[in-house]
């Protein structure tokens, strides 16, 4: 196992690298960025919709993606990392699970992409995701994320109904989340967890409970290949 690193990754990271702080302009809370893929020749940054596009933001046409993410830094352009505007919200991928927000890094598109200075694949204290693989019962897990740092765990269940929202909310429940024995935390949430002896990737964490729940690599949308994977 890697060593232990503290967690609050809210500083600036340049080049970008997995598991920093992350999160929408407009956001009221940090996330993790999960990982880079490319698509369709683009390279992007891939986290959890709900990191990407705060409630009230899916319909705005824009994607502004702030590193680190508002609340562990400035808001000002310098900390402008994804940016893209459009017609229609770049990136939200339907998905039965609600798994995936796709926020496309474009810097040919805008200048002001902090991609242009480059990332880096590997996860800091973990190494590199060397591919992806799916998800069993019992499988040792790492995963470094915002809030949490590198933690390591094990998979416990592999297809868990798990219901959000509630009060004022609209109860939704996500379904086909895996579980874990360690219990991540709020800024969490896109954290990358990779098979401990491989460092395949097998999904994002997604929920905290009685457990904390990932969506399974499988989810990724065909077209995105993970760079770094095989």
């Amino acid at each position: 196992m890697p060593p232990y690193i503290p967690g609050n990754h809210t500083e600036q990271v340049r080049p970008l690298t997995p598991g920093c702080s992350i999160g929408h302009w407009f956001g009221l809370g940090p996330g993790t960025l999960s990982f880079f893929g490319l698509w369709h020749g683009w390279v992007v940054g891939v986290s959890l919709r709900h990191v990407f596009y705060p409630r009230g933001t899916e319909s705005s046409g824009e994607a502004r993606i702030i590193q680190p993410a508002q609340g562990d830094g400035p808001r000002d352009n310098n900390h402008v990392v994804m940016y893209r505007w459009g017609s229609q919200v770049p990136g939200v991928l339907p998905s039965e699970y609600a798994w995936a927000g796709l926020a496309y890094a474009m810097n040919v598109v805008t200048e002001r992409s902090e991609l242009r200075r480059g990332f880096s694949l590997v996860l800091p204290g973990i190494g590199a995701i060397t591919g992806r693989m799916p998800a069993y019962v019992g499988q040792e897990v790492v995963g470094l994320g915002r809030t949490s740092g590198v933690i390591t765990g094990r998979i416990t269940a592999l297809d868990r109904e798990v219901p959000t929202g509630g009060g004022t909310e609209p109860l939704v429940w996500f379904r086909g989340l895996g579980a874990i024995n360690t219990i991540v935390q709020p800024g969490d949430s896109g954290m990358p967890l990779l098979d401990a002896a491989t460092r395949r990737l097998v999904g994002v964490v997604q929920a905290v409970g009685p457990e904390s729940y990932f969506s399974h690599e499988r989810y990724i949308p065909e077209d995105i290949q993970v760079l770094g994977a095989s």
